[in-house]
């Protein structure tokens, strides 16, 4: 993962597990816990939307799609680490 084209080397990641299912669902698997919601593409399916239509909807750019791997990003703003940050996430099935 890196957050403004750096390295997070703050947190260990391999814990983290994000499924996205058949059914528009997904979960959000870390230390802290888990979170569900919803999820789709958006119309070009270049994107994916999650938890539309409430507080917690964001956006997520898909950088590459393939049958081995998932990268998006996105923006993460007003966290308590800094102002903005933007996320870029490489994903493999496990």
């Amino acid at each position: 993962m890196t957050i403004n084209g750096a390295a997070d080397t703050s947190t260990d990641y391999s814990a983290f597990r994000l499924t996205f299912t058949v059914d528009g669902s997904y979960t959000l698997a870390s230390p802290d816990g888990t979170d569900t919601g919803t999820w789709a593409f958006n119309s070009n399916e270049t994107a994916i939307i999650v938890d539309a239509g409430t507080a917690d909807e964001f956006t997520m750019t898909i950088i590459e799609l393939a049958a081995s791997s998932l990268t998006i990003e996105f923006t993460e703003s007003g966290n308590f680490k800094t102002a903005d940050e933007l996320n870029n996430w490489v994903m493999t099935p496990v």
